[in-house]
């Protein structure tokens, strides 16, 4: 009862034309198209750009990180020559 059939798709399909005629249909649909387009390309740009962000932040903590260790074995190193004097 909740889904709707096959006979009731061909009914709003016939409610459609009659509303907007078959002339208008084709333009109708391509100005869905393009929308649709639109979307999915302004989808793409932003996961790109979050995706490149991410990347950005990701590389400079690692290089924060990396230059934190070095640092920590430095002194880890001083330490061990200054107890073997």
């Amino acid at each position: 009862m909740g889904s709707m059939s096959i006979v009731h798709w061909l009914i709003v399909l016939a409610v459609v034309v009659l509303l907007f005629g078959p002339r208008r249909l084709p333009d109708l649909a391509r100005g869905m198209g393009e929308a649709i387009r639109e979307f999915k390309k302004s989808v793409k740009e932003q996961d790109s750009s979050v995706r490149q962000i991410a990347e950005t932040t990701n590389s400079a903590s690692s290089n924060s990180l990396d230059q934190q260790t070095r640092g920590m074995v430095g002194q880890t190193q001083e330490l061990h020559q200054v107890n073997k004097v």
